[in-house]
């Protein structure tokens, strides 16, 4: 803080008050959108986390019941990759009955103890995610209401709430 006092005084003293006036705005600015004071991304969330999942479907049998039938297998991932130190990438993809699908890929921040990302879908709807980790791997603890299926992220049987764990792989 006694640096940032220091870079104002000598401001103040090789400007007008109006320059001072509009760099006020432009640190005020910084701090209430996060940016300079936004907490580093822990180098041991970075990585690949993902889980083998069988791939079924509804299929109807020989008396006219409905049954599960599975065949093969597919993996729910969540990656995250730093783009700075305060901004990483997040790529989420999850496999649900008949094959549906959650994608999700944006950016996220950390806050407290949870890494907190946002995207936009093709029809402007927004999705934050907030994933906890602990030694189980990564888990989405909250997805909001711009997720789920119809909103651009998932199909009909799919949702990013609740996903995981997810053991880390790399």
């Amino acid at each position: 803080m006694k640096a940032l006092a220091g870079i104002f005084y000598r401001l103040i003293s090789r400007t007008d008050m109006k320059h001072f006036a509009a760099l006020l705005v432009l640190f005020t600015c910084s701090i209430y959108s996060g940016s300079l004071f936004a907490e580093a991304i822990p180098d041991s969330i970075l990585g690949l986390y993902k889980k083998k999942v069988p791939i079924c479907f509804f299929a109807v049998d020989d008396s006219g019941s409905q049954v599960n039938q599975c065949d093969g297998f597919a993996y729910d991932t969540i990656a995250i990759q730093r783009k700075t130190q305060v901004i990483a990438y997040v790529g989420v993809t999850l496999i649900f009955q008949n094959a549906d699908r959650c994608h999700f890929y944006g950016v996220g921040r950390w806050k407290g103890h949870t890494l907190e990302a946002s995207a936009r879908s093709w029809d402007s709807n927004i999705c934050r995610l907030q994933i906890a980790f602990d030694r189980d791997g990564a888990r989405i603890v909250q997805a909001g209401e711009g997720c789920g299926p119809a909103k651009g992220y998932c199909a009909y049987h799919g949702t990013l709430n609740g996903a995981g764990p997810l053991p880390k792989v790399k």
